[in-house]
């Protein structure tokens, strides 16, 4: 993604955990990232992306997260950050 700077963070809510689901993060229009019990939720944070934030979630069951995450990943390569 050229010179774009980010982190990537990855959180799994077990289905022993003792909430139905725990809120991830916050954005900026007041809306929360949450997650649910027995998913497995990737959040990658891009810094100035033509000087934005960018915040991309995805998410799946834990089981199937594997799988999912290679589709995804398909999409992500293909994302060209014109400008930066």
């Amino acid at each position: 993604m050229g010179d774009v700077k980010g982190v990537q963070l990855d959180y799994v809510l077990s289905e022993d955990a003792p909430s139905e689901e725990i809120d991830l993060f916050r954005y900026t229009d007041g809306s929360t990232a949450d997650q649910g019990k027995g998913n497995k939720f990737r959040t990658i944070i891009l810094e100035d992306v033509k000087g934005k934030t960018v915040t991309i979630g995805i998410g799946s069951p834990t089981t199937e997260f594997d799988d999912f995450l290679a589709k995804s990943q398909k999409v992500l390569d293909t994302v060209k950050w014109a400008g930066t």
